[in-house]
């Protein structure tokens, strides 16, 4: 089992004087992340059938500083509600399981599943080669169903 996590409240920045000056006006931040996993094993029946299954999460999400959502919704225009920061969210997933049957002396059967759900949501919002985006704007890529079965033989 681990578990890894932040949010606003655990980071900090370094955002001096000097680079208000030059007009910087705030410094990215962290949202949310988190990474939870774990795994457990072990034998269904004695020296003949074992499982192990397996699993993680991992979010993460950063404000991106200067951008914000629309305030007028609806319209052609942009206003920027200075109250709703944009930010980016990733997440994925994982679960797997496998199964080992000892048939005989000489003869193994393993079957595995692994699941990947992910996706890259607001994409493209945090570029720093394109000009920024309203979040209500970008695409959401989402990579689901992933999957890998696979059936062994030995």
């Amino acid at each position: 089992m681990s578990a890894e996590f932040t949010g606003p409240g655990l980071t900090s920045d370094n955002l001096t004087d000097d680079l208000r000056a030059r007009g910087l006006t705030a410094a990215p931040s962290v949202r949310r992340y988190y990474d939870v996993g774990g795994g457990l094993g072990g034998p269904i029946k004695r020296d003949t059938l074992w499982f192990f299954v397996a699993s993680r999460r991992e979010d993460r999400s950063l404000y991106q500083v200067g951008n914000y959502y629309n305030k007028r919704q609806g319209t052609l225009f942009y206003e920027p509600d200075l109250s709703r920061p944009a930010y980016n969210r990733d997440y994925s997933s994982d679960y797997s399981l496998r199964l080992t049957w000892q048939a005989a002396a000489k003869h193994k059967i393993v079957f595995s599943h692994t699941q990947h759900p992910a996706c890259q949501c607001t994409f493209a919002i945090l570029e720093q080669v394109s000009p920024l985006f309203a979040p209500e704007a970008v695409a959401e890529h989402h990579y689901d169903p992933q999957f890998l079965s696979t059936a062994i033989y030995t």
